[in-house]
């Protein structure tokens, strides 16, 4: 779905639902150990997600962790971002440049 709408420099993971067995990194973790359950899930499943995309991008797994605005902090060299609504998740992820921005499809 989500592709549809960026360049092919884009990478994109996408899930229906929360498919069982997703794990996070320790870091990861801490963020969502005070959260109801539906909020863990989400955030779990959009790790994965990040995780995917950044394999497309040939990096190796690390954790995506949150900055101070509740933004995802990733990986140096690479933007992106993570979505969340009602049965469905997607990461999206580049190398960053200085025309990453020009990744909508116009």
């Amino acid at each position: 779905m989500i592709e549809d709408l960026l360049s092919a420099v884009v990478e994109v993971s996408e899930s229906l639902g929360d498919p069982p067995g997703s794990e996070l990194f320790p870091e990861q973790e801490l963020l969502v150990a005070h959260v109801l359950e539906q909020r863990r899930r989400e955030f779990t499943t959009g790790r994965r997600c990040a995780r995917q995309a950044l394999a497309r991008l040939g990096l190796s797994r690390v954790p995506v962790l949150v900055g101070p605005s509740g933004e995802p902090l990733w990986p140096d060299g690479v933007v992106g971002a993570i979505s969340h609504c009602a049965g469905y998740r997607a990461a999206a992820v580049e190398r960053a440049g200085p025309i990453w921005s020009t990744a909508v499809r116009q």
